[in-house]
């Protein structure tokens, strides 16, 4: 989120954290720094005229897209989500992947 500053105004005593530029790349370095953050819930904003947070996103949900669930849509022509982050879905993943190759 660029402006976490007006999220923070709305959402009232909330701890707010804005994607100002790209830090990491590594998907699971991000669940670290997010895990760090203590975030619960991601704002998806979706605006066309930056895509920070579509590469901060991208590589999170392309190896944990199970770990997204959308709680809120706003907007049909570029909708903006809500998602709840679900930690505990990366573990079930991994613990599912160690029985498969056994």
């Amino acid at each position: 989120m660029q402006k976490a500053e007006l999220f923070l105004l709305y959402a009232g005593n909330y701890n707010v954290y804005g994607a100002y530029k790209i830090d990491q790349t590594n998907p699971d370095s991000i669940i670290v720094k997010w895990k760090s953050l203590k975030m619960t819930h991601l704002l998806y904003d979706n605006f066309q005229w930056t895509s920070t947070l579509r590469r901060y996103i991208q590589p999170v949900a392309e190896k944990y897209p199970q770990m997204f669930e959308m709680v809120h849509q706003e907007g049909s022509q570029y909708p903006s989500y809500v998602f709840h982050i679900n930690y505990n879905a990366i573990r079930d993943t991994s613990a599912r992947q160690k029985e498969t190759r056994r």
